[in-house]
């Protein structure tokens, strides 16, 4: 109908009418919840050559519906499809016919978070209520950049997590051991809340960044109450030195009333005529002595535990990061 002899109109080879007088195909789109009626109101050139082939370029903002697999999140690679289906007209009246199996990039802008990785267009014939409909499926492989959240997110937390095993090496005695790990733990928890902002609220797939920290964050907490433990091992000798101190004042009262003032006499004549190497082994020197080793072997205690906590904490630290890293290359 729209062909004609260009020799017999002047050699014109192409025309342009207007956009509501050449036959357009309606289109809908199907995975969206958005306006599902393509291309409805876009008056975009329509230009004819003399052999009737007519090209029209429409364009418009497909707000598509992607399933996303968060797993390897931010190390991931997502697929998504615009599916695009021809409506009133039957398979055996109007067919989408795919001229090139990729998409033409070549007015395409580099994304800052994205990159393509592979492209594909396929036409298929669906049936839909009985009915044959010709559709046409556009796919895009991305590929996401993590240089930005690996940067700003997963290596700030990967270092904190290491500083928070330093916790052992601080001295019982400086007082900030308990609330050095109470510090990088908040901090911990901080990072948590900003991941948890840009991830979907979804439970299908959790990612592996997300468990990695959950397992820092947990070793941050078991740090923090093994401190306590540290330093509560470690101020036991005043505990002891209290009780000691409490009985010698309780077997002192007991004592003193039965005592008259000749035998304070006597006593006190006899401690003076003791030799050296019996008043070094009196009852208070003794206990006095019992106490600080008591004291010595609690600090000690405290030493070794903080020694041990340290080694056994970085290896199960070592060891969750290398399953991360190993389960993101995989």
């Amino acid at each position: 109908i729209i062909r004609w002899n260009k020799t017999l109109y002047g050699g014109e080879s192409t025309i342009s009418p207007k956009t509501t007088d050449v036959f357009r195909p309606r289109m809908t789109l199907l995975n969206t919840m958005g306006d599902r009626d393509l291309f409805k109101d876009d008056y975009a050139p329509v230009v004819i050559d003399s052999s009737g082939f007519t090209s029209w370029f429409p364009g418009s903002i497909f707000p598509v519906s992607c399933k996303l697999d968060l797993t390897k999140y931010p190390f991931d690679e997502q697929t998504c499809n615009i599916d695009m289906m021809l409506m009133n007209f039957a398979a055996e009246q109007l067919q989408f016919v795919a001229v090139h199996s990729y998409v033409n990039r070549n007015f395409y802008i580099e994304n800052g978070e994205w990159e393509i990785k592979y492209t594909n267009i396929t036409a298929e014939v669906l049936n839909i209520s009985s009915s044959m409909v010709s559709s046409l499926v556009i796919s895009f492989m991305l590929e996401r950049k993590p240089e930005f959240l690996v940067l700003s997110i997963l290596l700030p937390i990967v270092f904190l997590s290491l500083l928070n095993l330093l916790v052992f090496l601080i001295p019982v005695d400086s007082g900030e051991k308990i609330s050095f790990g109470i510090t990088v733990l908040l901090a911990l928890s901080v990072f948590m809340s900003i991941i948890a902002s840009m991830l979907p609220r979804s439970s299908e797939s959790m990612p592996l960044m997300v468990r990695y920290i959950f397992c820092l964050l947990i070793i941050s907490v078991l740090t923090v109450v093994d401190s306590i433990i540290i330093v509560r091992i470690h101020h036991m000798e005043q505990k002891v030195e209290k009780s000691d101190n409490y009985a010698q004042r309780a077997r002192s009262s007991e004592i003193k009333p039965r005592l008259n003032g000749s035998l304070q006499l006597v006593s006190s004549l006899d401690h003076l005529t003791r030799l050296p190497e019996e008043r070094e082994s009196s009852p208070a020197t003794s206990t006095s002595s019992q106490s600080e080793a008591t004291g010595k072997t609690y600090k000690q205690i405290a030493k070794y535990i903080d020694i041990a906590s340290l080694i056994l904490f970085t290896i199960i630290w070592v060891a969750f990061t290398i399953e991360f890293i190993v389960s993101a290359a995989i």
